[in-house]
């Protein structure tokens, strides 16, 4: 029998919780999870180290802006209730020196349109990690049902993750995290 103290939390965490609150409080949860172990790891015991090291985890965060592209995801699935709602996304869109756009067919089967910043954190040969955030319009009174009063607007907030996995020097696969679901497809890069 395992008994590592972190196994029962991490089940909790990724079996429990979402049972147990709305979505939006999940996420943030795990947003702040996230943001605690970043900064354990990158904070010194003195606050001269403190302030260098936090300097360094915003430069890095911030990232760079993402390279000119066009995507093209027509695969995806959502983590909750997926037989009632549309997983053929259909996500078009484009980034240029790090300005996103785009569109794709929202879970109720309406057009939404996205724009926002790319921006890329980590960079190698074999993959690229980024993050997208802007403002998408297009869900109308479902986003305030799942989102609450606070995130449910429309237009409303856009965060994603996103993993490229370089098949050449201009061709990817591609894998994107949106919080409610996951989003696969390619992009070319100029």
């Amino acid at each position: 029998m395992d008994t590592h103290p972190n196994k029962k939390i991490l089940c909790m965490l990724f079996h429990k919780a979402p049972r147990m609150m709305n979505l939006s409080t999940f996420w943030s949860f795990m947003f702040g999870v996230c943001i605690y172990f970043l900064s354990y790891q990158a904070f010194g015991e003195n606050e001269r180290d403190f302030n260098n090291k936090l300097e360094h985890l915003v430069i890095w965060l911030w990232g760079t802006p993402a390279p000119s592209q066009v995507n093209f995801f027509p695969i995806g699935t959502h983590f909750l209730h997926t037989n009632r709602v549309n997983n053929k996304q259909w996500l078009v869109g484009g980034v240029y020196r790090g300005i996103a756009a785009g569109t794709f067919i929202n879970s109720f089967n309406r057009r939404v349109f996205y724009q926002g910043f790319n921006r890329q954190i980590y960079r190698n040969n074999l993959f690229n990690l980024s993050y997208l955030f802007g403002v998408m319009e297009g869900y109308g009174k479902e986003f305030k049902n799942y989102f609450g009063p606070i995130l449910g607007h429309d237009p409303g907030p856009f965060v994603a993750l996103k993993l490229d996995l370089r098949l050449s020097e201009h061709l990817s696969i591609d894998i994107t995290n949106y919080g409610v679901g996951i989003l696969g497809g390619i992009s070319y890069t100029f």
